[in-house]
């Protein structure tokens, strides 16, 4: 499908054409930008789930929609600051992988982290990763 198509596709009326996008794989990026915004939010819900989306409109998604952050939390992509509020038990192993290269994290703090999420802890992954660089 063309870049035309689907620009008219993400501003039509139609709703099942947005959601269809929403979840659709590698998509030009203007088109995800677009559906961030988009009026429905079961389309920026959709939207928030799909492993596709570049990690600048997963920001854009959640500063439009604040309550979609614990969706997009847990997504690996997610930056660093948006996961670092839910439970580290929620975040999977990929997550915190993602989490602790953009954090820069030695691999002791990665082995610590991925610990913390097996033991049912209910700190946060923010406050797990100050426990352990605080050292």
């Amino acid at each position: 499908m063309d870049l035309t198509t689907l620009n008219r596709r993400t501003t039509s009326g139609l709703l099942d054409d947005r959601i269809a996008l929403a979840s659709a794989p590698a998509l030009d990026a203007h088109v995800y930008e677009e559906l961030a915004h988009d009026r429905s939010a079961l389309v920026r819900h959709v939207l928030a789930e799909n492993d596709d989306v570049p990690r600048d409109v997963l920001v854009e998604l959640v500063e439009a929609e604040p309550d979609l952050v614990d969706v997009v939390a847990l997504r690996p992509e997610a930056p660093a600051e948006l996961k670092e509020p839910l439970p580290v038990t929620e975040h999977s192993p990929e997550s915190i992988d993602v989490y602790c290269a953009d954090r820069g994290a030695c691999p002791s703090v990665r082995v610590g982290l991925q610990e913390a999420r097996s033991t049912y802890a209910s700190e946060t992954l923010g406050e797990a990763y100050r426990r352990l660089t605080s050292r």
